[in-house]
């Protein structure tokens, strides 16, 4: 139990450290999709503290909550990647202000979204058969993580 604990104020603390670099991106379109017509993000400290500690708050529930880490990983790797890489751009060309953007390029942001969308679902439901079915790769009471040379290899496919 003890380490239990250990494991989670770790990653806790992990979490709080890495927060700023990695969810930057997020902040700012966030905001951006948000609040379009508002001043920018860095002058108005209300609206920055308040989604700072909306996001963060969405973050550590989870981290608490989840009793195994790595299914924390998993949700939070396949919803974090297909937002920000997929989603989060393409909602932003959808949302021309200035019409920059063709008609073209909002119709690949279309299909770009239907994709991630898909995706996402697609890993999500995977996540979650493997969580309601304990197939974990990594969970302790059925297989041991693949070792390499006595390090734990993490594969790819589990996130």
């Amino acid at each position: 139990m003890a380490d239990m604990l250990v494991v989670r104020l770790s990653y806790a603390i992990h979490l709080m450290l890495v927060f700023p670099v990695i969810n930057f991106s997020l902040r700012a379109n966030v905001d951006e999709l948000l609040f379009s017509k508002k001043p920018l993000l860095a002058t108005d400290s209300t609206r920055f503290l308040s989604l700072t500690c909306i996001l963060l708050a969405f973050t550590y529930m989870p981290a608490v909550a989840i009793p195994n880490i790595w299914y924390f990983f998993q949700f939070m790797g396949t919803t974090t990647v297909v937002c920000l890489m997929f989603i989060f751009p393409s909602s932003i060309i959808l949302r021309d202000v200035h019409r920059i953007s063709p008609g073209r390029d909002r119709i690949l942001a279309i299909l770009v979204i239907i994709l991630a969308i898909g995706a996402s679902l697609t890993a999500i439901s995977s996540n979650i058969s493997n969580y309601i079915g304990k197939r974990s790769l990594w969970s302790c009471d059925k297989v041991d993580p693949p070792l390499y040379g006595g390090k734990l290899v993490l594969s790819l496919y589990n996130f």
